[in-house]
């Protein structure tokens, strides 16, 4: 089984990124640092489409830095309807992935 973690704060719609502001996600996997930095500018995630664009960079920057893990668009309902959410996903099944934090960690988690 693999090891997800959810984020928790719906994405869908348009998502702004500002320097300095919003722009920085650091978390641990398997206990080892990393940080991604993303460019400014606004991120749009079409659910009908099932496309995200926050995503997409997202894992361009973990792929560009070959961390062990998938970024990926989860889709769910909750009492507002139809939401998404980012989802982070570890390669290995025993991995583990904590620790997140950064100016950009209240984007994806309450």
């Amino acid at each position: 089984m693999a090891t997800f973690e959810w984020g928790n704060v719906n994405i869908r719609g348009e998502v702004k990124i500002e320097l300095g502001i919003n722009d920085l996600l650091s978390f641990d996997v398997d206990g080892i640092p990393y940080s991604i930095t993303l460019d400014t500018g606004t991120y749009v995630t079409v659910r009908e489409l099932h496309t995200s664009e926050f995503v997409e960079a997202l894992s361009q920057k973990v792929i560009a830095q070959q961390i062990p893990i998938d970024v990926l668009l989860g889709g769910s309902l909750d009492d507002q309807g139809k939401v998404n959410y980012i989802v982070f996903n570890h390669k290995n099944p025993n991995g583990k992935i904590t620790n997140f934090r950064g100016t950009m960690k209240s984007l994806i988690f309450k």
